[in-house]
């Protein structure tokens, strides 16, 4: 009996021992941790649909028919995202095919290559990835894979989900540039501040700017280098159309073929001035047109001599955001500029 108890012990050791030494070697080697990676959220609200933008940067060189993956914690969810809604680039990469499995994305270069030191962007779209529904910070893992399968880097990305009740607020800075002959007084403030923003509503703020111009003949317009608030809203200025008649829309309209959110300018008289014509496409409370630096709006002109009458505009700003849009403070800046014409 002894003998047979003995013999049984030693057989449990040699298969816990095999058991130990099996799972070690299934531990895959890596030869580098990767060290430069973003990730840019679109939006980054708890619960809502997102568009993200992944980048890393090689450290071991990713061959034809070499791969990475990245896997997105089991919070996300990844329901009914395909191949066609996620884009690759990277120097030396000419093509890919896309899988995934579960909440795991698998790339592989069919076509080129990706060497040492290439950044590597990952871009979905079509809003079928689903942000986690509690705020916190969540881990996406990326690893890379020879030809052969054998692992080369391995890393990860931090994503920072915002509560979806946090305080969003706006702002426009006004800068101004004036021409000789030409004043410009921006009233009490260079800051307008559009206040609390809440989902499905405008938010407005205005300020009243007074223009001259000792010349025949003026325009004043605005320009906004940017295009684009920070925290993600858009200008939903027509590029295509002539500075003197920008294409306008309601905020309403905007959001609904930009649902990170959308902002807008509308400009009016402060009373009925012969000499100071501004756009009527611009005057309506509820319109509002795009801005940005290559399509400037031309808002008002002066025509003929200027009288012992101050002109006296007001320039109204509206954003309005939706449950897409990022939690934050949005800034944005624009120009305005007064100018003789002759």
């Amino acid at each position: 009996m002894r003998k047979k108890l003995q013999h049984l012990g030693s057989l449990t050791i040699l298969l816990l021992f095999g058991f130990t030494v099996t799972t070690l070697s299934a531990i895959p080697t890596y030869a580098a941790s990767l060290t430069t990676t973003s990730i840019t959220m679109n939006p980054d609200t708890e619960g809502v649909v997102n568009n993200p933008v992944i980048n890393f940067t090689t450290i071991g060189a990713i061959p034809t028919n070499g791969t990475f993956a990245l896997n997105f914690p089991s919070e996300f969810s990844l329901t009914g995202l395909v191949a066609g809604d996620i884009t690759v680039a990277g120097t030396g990469i000419t093509t890919t095919s896309k899988s995934i499995s579960g909440n795991t994305v698998t790339v592989t270069i069919t076509a080129g290559s990706a060497a040492t030191g290439v950044d590597i962007s990952v871009t979905f779209a079509n809003s079928h990835i689903t942000n986690p529904s509690t705020s916190g910070e969540y881990f996406i893992g990326i690893l890379t894979y020879d030809s052969g399968a054998s692992p080369v880097d391995n890393g990860s990305v931090k994503a920072v989900i915002d509560n979806a009740n946090n305080a969003n607020t706006a702002n426009m800075k006004i800068n101004a540039e004036v021409f000789q002959q030409c004043t410009m007084s921006l009233g009490t403030a260079d800051i307008i501040n559009l206040g609390s923003l809440v989902i499905g509503s405008d938010s407005i703020g205005s300020h009243d700017v007074t223009i001259n111009c000792n010349a025949a003949s003026f325009n004043f317009s605005l320009s906004d280098s940017v295009n684009g608030m920070y925290n993600g809203a858009v200008s939903f200025a027509d590029a295509t159309t002539a500075a003197t008649n920008p294409t306008s829309a309601t905020l309403a309209s905007c959001v609904a073929t930009n649902p990170q959110g959308c902002f807008g300018v509308h400009v009016t008289e402060s009373y009925a001035d012969t000499d100071l014509s501004c756009d009527s496409d611009l005057a309506t409370a509820t319109q509002y047109s795009g801005i940005n630096d290559a399509t400037a709006i031309t808002a008002c002109a002066g025509a003929g001599p200027v009288d012992a009458n101050t002109n006296t505009i007001t320039v109204a700003y509206g954003a309005r955001i939706t449950a897409n849009s990022q939690a934050g403070v949005y800034t944005d800046t624009v120009t305005y500029t007064l100018a003789p014409t002759f």
